[in-house]
């Protein structure tokens, strides 16, 4: 989370320390409903299986 006390101040709550290098922006909005982690919808058959794969490039 982020929030503004003269510059943006960014905090990870889970781990209970500030935001570093290794972590990832994933998403940016004005509250929760704005970039919530899992969104939408899925029409098909259920036992299709679905993944996720995620790359990570460090950008210079």
């Amino acid at each position: 989370m982020e929030w503004w006390a003269g510059r943006w101040t960014a905090f990870d709550p889970t781990n209970g320390i500030p935001v570093g290098e290794r972590h990832v922006a994933v998403g940016r909005g004005r509250e929760y409903g704005d970039v919530p982690p899992l969104k939408g919808v899925y029409a098909g058959p259920a036992n299709t299986g679905q993944g996720v794969e995620v790359a990570i490039t460090r950008l210079r």
